[in-house]
């Protein structure tokens, strides 16, 4: 049985390194990378500042920020040329209404700490009551009285109900959770343009929209990572090919890397903004961009 066990480990073992190698080998790049020359560094920053001149400058009570610099992603000599990728955003945050929304959080959690100073005595004695159920049902249970348990672990659940019910309060939880998700929602407006990226993943359950002059295909989804009601709306522009749940550029052989052959446009904004934002959009200026 040992020598059968130390079989199977460094047959294991084996497979590992094997399995790491193929990594290591999928890394490598034999003939090194290639980097763009400056003529074509200048061709792609004139495409990224008129891609940047298509979307709002500014938007009135809102701070715009937008990306430094040119960035193109360098490419394995081996494998054969591909269009010079490179992207950039624009970021909007919201500045004209801080001050009422410090005051909406201030408010609601100055009546929420003023319920918990009336609900605390209370609710601290359900709690010492529940660790001593918790204590007694341990005891039962070492000596195998489960009926008792059983019986103990009914009352934990009231009391941990009643605790509940005084937490919540008549409702000044559910407001402080209230006022907490209105501070947060429509505070940023972040739009990224991708010049002939790889590919654009679809996030969960995108559904198609109209789209925008110019575009082949666009979709729309919830996407909650960086507020409560924001919605993410995706262009694409160009020729691409649909791959499970993201789409895949399709750019032309022989053309000059330089070329715009693929672009995508990703807005994210609050779902009541997020209409207004894709209407300042120059969409027809990008769709220029594109070479047919």
């Amino acid at each position: 049985m040992y020598r059968q066990m130390v079989f199977v480990s460094l047959m294991v073992a084996a497979c590992v390194a094997v399995a790491a190698t193929a990594v290591l080998a999928d890394e490598v790049c034999d003939r090194g990378f290639q980097s763009p020359t400056s003529e074509e560094e200048q061709a792609m920053q004139a495409v990224i500042d008129s891609a940047l001149s298509a979307l709002p400058a500014q938007v009135e009570g809102w701070t715009a920020y937008t990306q430094d610099g040119l960035s193109i992603d360098s490419q394995c000599m081996d494998d054969p040329p591909r269009p010079w990728e490179s992207s950039t955003y624009r970021v909007f945050e919201r500045t004209d209404d801080l001050a009422r929304r410090d005051a909406i959080a201030e408010d609601a959690s100055a009546q929420y700490q003023a319920h918990l100073q009336t609900s605390q005595p209370a609710m601290d004695a359900i709690m010492a009551r529940i660790q001593e159920l918790a204590a007694e049902a341990m005891a039962a249970g070492e000596v195998g009285d489960f009926d008792k348990v059983d019986k103990i672990n009914l009352e934990i659940e009231k009391a941990s109900a009643e605790y509940e019910k005084l937490m919540q309060g008549d409702g000044a939880l559910a407001s402080l959770d209230a006022a907490g998700e209105e501070v947060s929602r429509d505070r940023k407006i972040r739009i990224d343009v991708a010049v002939n990226p790889g590919w654009e993943m679809l996030g969960y359950e995108a559904r198609s929209m109209p789209a925008p002059v110019g575009g082949s295909q666009a979709f729309r989804w919830a996407d909650t990572r960086s507020g409560p009601h924001d919605e993410t709306a995706l262009v694409l522009f160009g020729p691409w090919h649909k791959n499970d749940d993201s789409y895949d550029a399709a750019p032309r052989t022989g053309v000059a890397q330089t070329v715009t052959q693929t672009l995508s446009v990703t807005v994210t904004a609050d779902t009541t903004r997020l209409d207004t934002v894709l209407a300042g959009i120059d969409f027809g200026a990008l769709e220029a961009l594109v070479a047919r």
